[in-house]
């Protein structure tokens, strides 16, 4: 009912069945913010028996699983962390490791001298070697994406701009081996800087500089440089074994706008070593022991720091001791288990929370025949109090970035230091350079 006035007072009639008189009632006003329809109610007024409870008192639940199939899900989850831990920790207690031994290096006889030679970069006023800087103007369009709190997904792009330098010399080498001079052309590792870097270049190669190649012995005009392999004989001893050595070179800056030239060598060997009384022998490539030299070629010093018949520390399958290699590649299981055991704990419970139902509920307030559901009360009419909620969006830069496409565009910048290559004096003939490789 509503009185007179207007105003949205409700209360209960006071008619009983049977009843001469109405009973006085004192109105209750509904409160400004209707509550929540998932509450528990307090009913007052004759008519209200199926209003709710008659006792003002809110009704608690602590958090758990009420559910069967809630609490089969968190059994579910608790067995599997369990049986998943103790695997774990089974793992562990059964994990052997490698075991580490001394080996031998073998292969038959290897000099480094009779491959071995001295080249000299080569250059007069119109042929020999040059020098180049290329210039790039490089961009990189990136985007990154985000997901605001409703939902939506947005997505920041950039796009980024620089300047790289590119800078090569190709060579004019000569060399003399049994009285004979050689001469190739070869190109020499590539500098890549943000900063000009020709002056670099010219100074790392400058005309009468001494570069270590390998020349085959018995046609002294086939050359490897910058990257140079030489092979042991087979080994007698072990018939179909032999030991690879390497040299690498790249260029890197050694400070105050200096390039140095930097090889590095390593070798593929074929070790021997006894492991339980019984003797071994297998091929390790890769990941070998590596030494480096500034300025200079390393490869004959690392022959002969790991030539045939040195000893070397291997790593040996303990229970497979056929195989082996520079370093152990499993992992204990029991490293892991700390981190497990917590991840575990959290797991479960997250599981507890998202199956239970818990919190204090507050009561919900019916007066007379008319109840109170949510923002529904009267006669059957919604009220809503307030605004609607507006939503910001907005573009959050991160600073981690994925990498989008990259377009490259090039600037002829070359400057070349000497006559380059020609048709006399054993240059390269033919109309144009080289392709770069």
């Amino acid at each position: 009912m509503t009185t007179g006035d207007g105003n949205d007072v409700f209360w209960d009639s006071g008619w009983q069945s049977g009843a001469a008189a109405a009973a006085p009632q004192q109105p209750a006003i509904l409160p400004a913010n209707p509550v929540s329809s998932n509450q528990p109610s307090i009913a007052i007024g004759a008519n209200a028996a199926t209003g709710g409870s008659m006792s003002a008192k809110p009704k608690r639940s602590i958090g758990g699983p009420k559910h069967p199939i809630a609490l089969g899900i968190l059994v579910v989850v608790a067995v599997g962390l369990i049986i998943g831990n103790v695997a774990l920790v089974n793992a562990s207690n059964a994990y052997v490791p490698w075991s580490e031994v001394d080996a031998t290096v073998v292969g038959g006889p290897i000099t480094p001298e009779d491959f071995l030679t001295t080249a000299t970069v080569y250059l007069d006023e119109n042929n020999g070697t040059a020098y180049y800087e290329d210039r790039y103007e490089r961009s990189s369009r990136q985007c990154s994406t985000q997901t605001d709190e409703y939902g939506e997904t947005y997505q920041d792009c950039w796009t980024e701009y620089w300047t790289e330098y590119e800078c090569y010399a190709d060579l004019d080498l000569r060399w003399t081996v049994n009285g004979t001079e050689h001469q190739a052309w070869e190109y020499s590792p590539t500098l890549v800087d943000g900063e000009r870097c020709l002056s670099a270049i010219e100074e790392v190669f400058a005309p009468g500089t001494n570069l270590t190649i390998a020349v085959n012995p018995n046609d002294p005009s086939s050359h490897q440089a910058f990257r140079l392999a030489l092979m042991t004989e087979v080994d007698e001893d072990h018939p179909g074994f032999r030991t690879g050595y390497t040299e690498s070179s790249y260029l890197d800056w050694a400070g105050y706008g200096r390039a140095v030239l930097v090889s590095v060598c390593s070798m593929d060997a074929a070790v021997a070593y006894t492991f339980d009384g019984e003797e071994y022998v297998r091929d390790i490539w890769g990941e070998s022991p590596a030494t480096e030299g500034w300025g200079s070629s390393c490869l004959a010093d690392y022959i002969e720091l790991f030539g045939p018949g040195s000893v070397v520390t291997v790593m040996v399958d303990t229970e497979n001791p056929s195989e082996a290699g520079w370093e152990d590649p499993t992992t204990d299981p029991g490293a892991f288990i700390g981190t497990a055991m917590c991840c575990s704990a959290i797991i479960f419970l997250a599981a507890f929370v998202l199956t239970g139902k818990g919190g204090t509920s507050q009561p919900r307030v019916m007066v007379g025949r008319n109840r109170l559901h949510g923002h529904h009360y009267g006669n059957g009419h919604r009220r809503y109090r307030g605004r609607h909620r507006r939503r910001h969006h907005g573009h959050t830069h991160r600073s981690s970035r994925s990498s989008g496409s990259s377009h490259r565009s090039s600037r002829g910048s070359r400057s070349s230091g000497g006559g380059g290559r020609s048709s006399g004096g054993g240059g390269r003939s033919g109309g144009g350079g080289r392709g770069r490789r």
